[in-house]
């Protein structure tokens, strides 16, 4: 009896351990069994198939960074947007370098940028401003090559991952209001969006026209301050971040400003208050005191403390 116990739970031992080194040969220590590590999908997404949709966050491969596009020497880069509502300005792109075709050769689509909003901060949304190219002539190119698409201007909530989650409005320009080189402007304040105190949704766009119409948006180099939050993303069989989606490691950046009307929460501090130490307990008081008359009692507090 003695030696088939044993030999029990010698064999649960092995089991035990072959289940730890496979564990251990996926890559996900640590995960638990029901957490879910990929990006969630985007029910609302406009141009994908819901049924037919990746969940898989990583790419097959990286794109190379031959494939990415110079802005050409000598192009002069645009002033940046005059302010429709005069209040706050947020970006995070560094030296401005590359542009970045809707359509290419890899399908990526939805480009787009992941803004934070600043603790204890109430901020209404109004523009959104683009760096964009919607004609090819500015690159050398020739003249309606990239035809004439109009631009849709998506914000989104944050999925809780980084990358956009439920769409919450869209802005069409028309391609008569593009500039050929310029900001593009997306007004959303007739809505109202307010996020806060650190809250994230995302600017992103897309081009509507036929077969060939093309826009471009420009990014820095990836080398930006604020290279490594990988606040830039895009939709490539999935949604991916920049850095991720590419070679070399860098944190491209697209050149998506947000104006926005921010405000202070208004500070609040409720705490109670107790001069009162049980330990210390000398004596007790009565009302009316049966002697003296003493009819009533009271407490002096101090608003700095304790």
């Amino acid at each position: 009896m003695l030696k088939r116990l044993i030999i029990a739970v010698f064999g649960i031992g092995l089991v035990l351990a072959f289940g730890s080194l496979v564990l251990a040969g996926t890559g996900r220590i640590g995960t638990l069994p029901n957490e879910d590590m990929s990006p969630h999908p985007n029910l609302n997404h406009p141009k994908v198939n819901v049924d037919a949709y990746d969940f898989d966050p990583t790419p097959a491969f990286k794109k190379p960074i031959s494939a990415i596009k110079e802005l050409p020497n000598g192009l002069n880069l645009p002033s940046p947007p005059s302010l429709v509502y005069f209040c706050d300005l947020q970006y995070y792109t560094g030296d401005l370098a590359y542009y970045w075709t809707i359509p290419d050769s890899y399908g990526d689509d939805l480009f787009n940028t992941r803004f934070t909003v600043e603790p204890n901060f109430n901020c209404t949304l109004k523009v959104a401003y683009f760096l964009v190219i919607s004609d090819v002539q500015e690159l050398g190119g020739p003249a309606g090559g990239w035809g004439t698409p109009d631009m849709r201007v998506y914000l989104w909530a944050d999925d809780g991952f980084g990358f956009p989650g439920a769409l919450l409005d869209s802005v069409d320009i028309p391609f008569a209001s593009l500039p050929s080189f310029g900001y593009a402007a997306a007004d959303f304040s007739a809505a109202g969006w307010v996020f806060s105190d650190g809250e994230e949704y995302h600017y992103g766009y897309t081009p509507i026209g036929g077969p060939g119409d093309t826009l471009a948006i420009i990014s820095d180099d990836g080398l930006g301050p604020y290279a490594g939050d990988e606040r830039s993303s895009e939709y490539w069989g999935a949604w991916g971040t920049m850095q991720d989606d590419w070679s070399g490691d860098f944190d491209y950046t697209f050149e998506i400003l947000s104006e926005r009307c921010c405000s202070e929460i208004p500070f609040s501090d409720c705490y109670t208050q107790n001069y009162f130490e049980p330990a210390n307990l000398q004596g007790l008081f009565r009302a009316p005191h049966p002697s003296w008359g003493d009819s009533a009692w009271a407490m002096r507090f101090d608003v700095g403390g304790p």
